[in-house]
């Protein structure tokens, strides 16, 4: 197996911008006889094969309505490349509309299905996102059909969790939370969100699960639960978003942040 340097690696990513490009690597003598070069001296590396763990990113793991646009705008003003929920949100409103309803071009947009895909393929989770340096809200969950009887949903952060540490141990981590009665409330008021959840098929949400307050519920402190115990001594902040604002972020990321409340649902 052929292992490239620290400099190569940092150069290539560079140039090639993590698309699929070839790279040519000069072998040592003792490989080019052995007749595994290809090009005569050379050795053909995919940039899908370089480890992305020099990746510098900032990754939320809470639950939507749970102050994701608000971190997102607080990312960008730090001057982070931040996506939330899905690639040129907010351009186009009745594509982002078709998109969170019936998941048309998810595969092409939607964060959670691209890391889905990566995954599949056996590469990192954020190998089709090399243009993003912070992910404010990963998750998706779209109807899978006009009767609205079954929602498609997949949860980066739960599903992933363990992955994401083992390829990103240098990111940085912010578990958002707030209390738990008023992220109901929220949820209730967001549109059909609860029903999708309840038509769902997530881990530790099984389908017909959440119709009760007490579900919802003890599903998020499950998850909050297992990403403190898994992060422990990583970089994670708990941010509360009823409590914490600039002053905590700013600290964490040793820059400047703003903090302001964006699309609050109102009750």
């Amino acid at each position: 197996r052929i292992w490239l340097s620290w400099e190569t690696c940092m150069m290539s990513r560079k140039q090639g911008r993590n698309k699929i490009a070839k790279l040519l690597i000069p072998l040592p003598p003792n490989l080019q006889e052995a007749g595994d070069a290809q090009d005569d001296d050379h050795y053909t590396c995919d940039i899908r094969d370089i480890p992305e763990t020099h990746r510098h990113l900032v990754l939320v793991l809470g639950m939507p309505k749970c102050g994701t646009t608000s971190l997102h705008y607080a990312f960008e003003s730090a001057g982070f490349r931040s996506v939330h929920w899905a690639l040129d949100a907010g351009i186009d409103l009745q594509s982002d509309r078709r998109l969170r309803e019936w998941g048309e071009g998810a595969s092409q947009r939607l964060i959670c299905e691209l890391m889905r895909c990566a995954v599949n393929a056996g590469r990192p989770p954020l190998a089709d996102l090399p243009q993003v340096d912070a992910i404010a809200e990963m998750n998706g969950l779209y109807w899978r059909h006009k009767r609205r009887q079954w929602a498609e949903g997949y949860f980066p952060q739960i599903s992933l969790l363990e992955k994401l540490l083992h390829c990103y141990p240098d990111a940085h981590y912010v578990l958002n939370v707030r209390d738990h009665d008023k992220w109901v409330k929220s949820v209730d008021l967001h549109n059909d969100m609860r029903q999708r959840l309840v038509c769902a098929e997530l881990p530790g949400l099984p389908s017909g699960c959440g119709q009760l307050d007490e579900e919802l519920v003890t599903w998020v402190e499950a998850h909050h639960q297992r990403v403190m115990s898994l992060l422990a001594g990583a970089r994670l902040l708990v941010f509360d978003i009823e409590r914490d604002g600039s002053l905590e972020l700013s600290k964490f990321f040793g820059r400047r942040m703003e903090w302001d409340c964006h699309n609050a649902t109102l009750y």
